[in-house]
């Protein structure tokens, strides 16, 4: 039996939570009534089965990335998604009905349906290189679990001025460093030294690679596309690459150094660097647009969940301390 969760000749996987993909305001008000309506949730479920779902705050996201797998259709694909859901199999038939109008089957696939038994086993076997959901409770066990995964903070779907052109636009992806690429080491430092001893520590280990954060297996599989696009753009000169991938820290340019240096130590490359030296990071997500938006740090997500689709890492000792 083949080991989904090591095997290297697939393409990237993302798991995506119903919620997350679909719009499903009305369903969750009905299962949240009254302390917990699932029969009545049951229920409208049914009586709806044939009602394709409207698309939710990842849809965007979702149908820019199986977008890429045009790139040639002769080859497996970049890229797949899985939906992976509390729901149970009986009440998820909406769901998967609602993959084929929305233009995103076949291109989501593979599924788990658990009737709110835990997700992370299925994320781990599956070999899931991101978990996207909007339970926060499922995230945090995943991120727990060493497992790469996010919660979607923001609320509705953020329209793009360049959606129209979704099947052959950009996808823009922005990470936060600390935290998400990479440990929380120097965000520890900083914490318990203060900015002179963070920035000291920097200067000291500019050319020292820093350990891998939470959201490196999804880095190292958008690696891998981003060589696709290089080798089908030496071969169609005219193409024009569209994914870009920005990393936007609160890092000064000195301390950015260390930055470069541990993506050279990986072997993988960026196509922006934003260094905020502190400052709000809305003004380089304004500039850089971003389709997804990825940072440990709960200030950071909820000044810019208004107007990015932004993904919070319960990762790391920020996060920690609001636990304790």
């Amino acid at each position: 039996m083949t080991d989904l969760s090591t095997t290297t000749d697939r393409p990237l996987l993302i798991g995506v939570s119903a919620r997350a993909l679909f719009d499903m305001d009305t369903e969750t008000k009905i299962i949240n009534a009254n302390g917990g309506g699932l029969t009545e949730y049951r229920a409208y479920q049914k009586a709806h089965r044939d009602d394709t779902l409207k698309p939710g705050t990842a849809y965007g996201f979702v149908k820019r990335m199986l977008a890429l797998n045009a790139l040639d259709n002769n080859q497996p694909p970049l890229v797949e998604f899985a939906i992976v859901s509390h729901m149970d199999p009986d009440t998820s038939v909406r769901v998967m009905k609602s993959l084929e109008p929305l233009k995103l089957y076949p291109g989501v696939g593979m599924g788990a349906f658990t009737s709110g038994a835990s997700l992370t086993p299925y994320l781990k076997e599956y070999g899931i290189r991101l978990y996207l959901s909007k339970e926060e409770n499922s995230v945090r066990e995943a991120v727990d679990a060493g497992l790469p995964a996010g919660c979607i903070m923001t609320d509705s779907p953020i329209i793009d001025d360049t959606d129209s052109n979704a099947d052959n636009g950009e996808i823009r992806i922005a990470f936060d460093f600390d935290g998400i690429l990479a440990s929380d080491d120097s965000e520890k430092l900083f914490q318990s030294g203060g900015l002179e001893a963070f920035n000291q520590n920097e200067l000291d280990n500019a050319d020292v690679p820093m350990q891998p954060g939470p959201l490196v297996p999804f880095l190292r599989s958008l690696s891998v596309i981003q060589h696709a696009e290089d080798a089908y753009k030496h071969e169609h000169p005219e193409y024009h690459k569209r994914l870009r991938i920005a990393i936007i820290t609160a890092r000064n340019a000195v301390a950015g150094v260390r930055v470069m240096s541990t993506l050279d130590a990986w072997n993988i490359t960026v196509d922006e660097a934003l260094y905020m030296n502190g400052h709000n990071k809305n003004a380089a997500l304004a500039a850089f647009k971003p389709h997804m938006f990825f940072d440990d740090s709960p200030k950071h997500i909820n000044r810019a969940k208004d107007s990015f689709t932004s993904v919070h890492v319960p990762f790391g000792i920020a996060n920690n301390k609001q636990r304790a």
